[in-house]
C-alpha cells in the first residue's frame, strides 16, 4: 500500500472554521453527524451552511459525508439532498437495498462480532466486501477487537477491496 491508497476522514465537524482547517490540511473527507442522541450531532441547516462555506471558500474541497444510524430512508435522503452531501455513512443495521435508495455514494459501517474468526467472514455475514447499488457501498469496519484478524480476512493489497479501519 502506498500513500496514494490512504484516505483521511475528519469526522464530527460542527463549524465552518473546523471544516476549512481540515480541508486545507488535506483531508479527503469531512464528516458531519446526523445521528440522534450523539453529542456531535449537527442540524441540517447548520450542515448546509458548512457545505456551502467549504465549496465557496476557493480552497480545497474534500468529499462531504453525513453519518446516520438506523434512521428512515426519508430522513437520510432528505438530509443528503438538502445539504448537498457527497456520501452517506450508514452506521446502523441498514441493508444494501436501503443504501441503494439514498441517491449518493454510501460508506457502510460493518460491525464485526468480538467472537469473529478469520474463517467465518469476521462475523459480518458478508460474502463480498464491495457491494454496489446506485452508488458505491464501501465497507467501513469499526474495530474493537484484534486488528490482525481483519488483516487475515481482507486482501489489503487490492485497492478495490480496501477497508477503512477506524478505531472506535
Amino acid at each position: 500500500m502506498d500513500s496514494q491508497d490512504i484516505r483521511v476522514k475528519i469526522c464530527g465537524i460542527r463549524a465552518l472554521d473546523d471544516a476549512l482547517v481540515a480541508a486545507k490540511a488535506g483531508a479527503d473527507f469531512i464528516g458531519m453527524v446526523f445521528v440522534p442522541e450523539r453529542h456531535r450531532r449537527i442540524t441540517p441547516k447548520e450542515a448546509k451552511a458548512i457545505v456551502d462555506g467549504v465549496r465557496n471558500s476557493g480552497g480545497p474541497v474534500p468529499r462531504i459525508v453525513g453519518l446516520f444510524a438506523d434512521q428512515s430512508i426519508e430522513e437520510v435522503a432528505g438530509v443528503v439532498e438538502f445539504c448537498g452531501l457527497d456520501l452517506a455513512q450508514l452506521c446502523g443495521q441498514e441493508t444494501v437495498e436501503f443504501a441503494g435508495q439514498i441517491g449518493c455514494d454510501v460508506i457502510k459501517v460493518v460491525h464485526v462480532a468480538e467472537s469473529a474468526t478469520a474463517s467465518d467472514d469476521a462475523g459480518t455475514g458478508m460474502t463480498d466486501p464491495l457491494l454496489a447499488e446506485d452508488g458505491v457501498v464501501i465497507p467501513h469496519v469499526g474495530i474493537t477487537g484484534d486488528v490482525d484478524l481483519h488483516r487475515e480476512v481482507h486482501d489489503w493489497s487490492d485497492p478495490v477491496a480496501k477497508i477503512v479501519i477506524e478505531r472506535m
